[in-house]
């Protein structure tokens, strides 16, 4: 999905008939102050889903010198970092700008949650833990009527949020064995 398909669903749930024209253009005019706050809207809705736990791990391995994994080499800017190993061995880490700090040197495999950065309308947006357009859109809207100051509508965008974040995280738990015969 792309900032410009998140959106046009928010558009369309805020019966913003204006803007949903604006983005259904091939080419969007992007000077629209209202189009504007929605892409604004759906940049901070991402990094808030990818904050919450929905958002996809990069692993890597990098070398620490001096018992540092530096910030710059990383491929693309940690925001957090999940675990931290060596050999398969899970190491204790700490993170702050100047990196992952582990004590040691050496190589480590380090799986981590990348910066998105500022994401224009044609940019592809990548979630993980099946978060879909959907939750994206209900977040962007209320994000939408934060900012244009329509507090109660917000509060109900703000549930539908919290019901599908729920609705997914049940679903990634739910998981059944398969039946042993024997």
């Amino acid at each position: 999905m792309t900032v410009k398909q998140i959106a046009s669903a928010s558009a369309v749930l805020l019966a913003a008939d204006g803007i949903a024209e604006i983005l259904d253009r091939a080419d969007p005019n992007t000077d629209d102050s209202d189009v504007k706050a929605l892409a604004a809207c759906v940049n901070t809705a991402v990094t808030e889903l990818r904050s919450s736990g929905f958002a996809d791990t990069a692993v890597e391995s990098l070398s620490a010198e001096n018992g540092v994994i530096a910030a710059d080499k990383f491929s693309h800017r940690p925001t957090i970092i999940r675990s931290v190993a060596q050999s398969g061995r899970p190491v204790r880490f700490t993170f702050d700008s100047r990196g992952v700090t582990v004590g040691r040197d050496g190589v480590f495999e380090v799986a981590y949650v990348a910066d998105s950065g500022e994401l224009s309308l044609d940019d592809e947006v990548v979630l993980g833990g099946g978060a879909d357009c959907t939750v994206a859109a209900y977040l962007t809207a209320r994000n939408y009527c934060i900012v244009t100051g329509r507090a109660d509508e917000a509060r109900v965008w703000d549930e539908l949020y919290s019901d599908g974040c729920a609705r997914l995280r049940m679903t990634r738990r739910a998981r059944i064995r398969p039946r042993l015969w024997g």
